[in-house]
C-alpha cells in the first residue's frame, strides 16, 4: 500500500513552469467547471479541487505520513542520488521546462 500511496502523494499541481503549462491547467479547470475568470484564479481553484480530492480519498499531505518518521532520514540521505538519477532519465527532457537537480530534489 505504501508504494501506491507514494505515487498518489505526487498528485499535486505545479503550474509555475511556463506560460503554456498555466494555460493548460486553466483549460482543465474550465473543463471541470470550477469557475474563475483569470488564469490564476482558475489554477487556484484547480489546485483546491485536487487537494480536496486528496482529502476525500485519504491521500497523505506529506511523505512522512507515508513512510514514517523513522525512515525519513534514510530517504533524505538518498535524495541526492535519486535526484541525479531522475535528471539522467531520458524522459526528463520531455518536461515543459528542463529542471535543475535542485528542482528535482524539491
Amino acid at each position: 500500500m505504501a508504494g501506491h500511496m507514494g505515487w498518489s502523494l505526487w498528485l499535486v499541481i505545479s503550474p509555475a513552469y511556463d506560460r503554456h503549462s498555466k494555460q493548460r491547467y486553466a483549460e482543465v479547470a474550465d473543463m471541470l467547471g470550477l469557475g474563475g475568470t483569470t488564469e490564476d484564479e482558475k489554477i487556484i481553484l484547480l489546485i483546491e479541487a485536487v487537494e480536496d480530492l486528496k482529502r476525500q480519498v485519504n491521500i497523505p499531505d506529506n511523505l512522512r505520513e507515508i513512510i514514517g518518521a523513522e525512515r525519513e532520514a534514510e530517504y533524505m540521505a538518498s535524495l541526492d542520488h535519486m535526484a541525479e538519477d531522475a535528471f539522467d532519465d531520458q524522459c526528463t527532457g520531455a518536461n515543459p521546462r528542463y529542471p535543475l537537480i535542485s528542482d528535482l530534489k524539491q
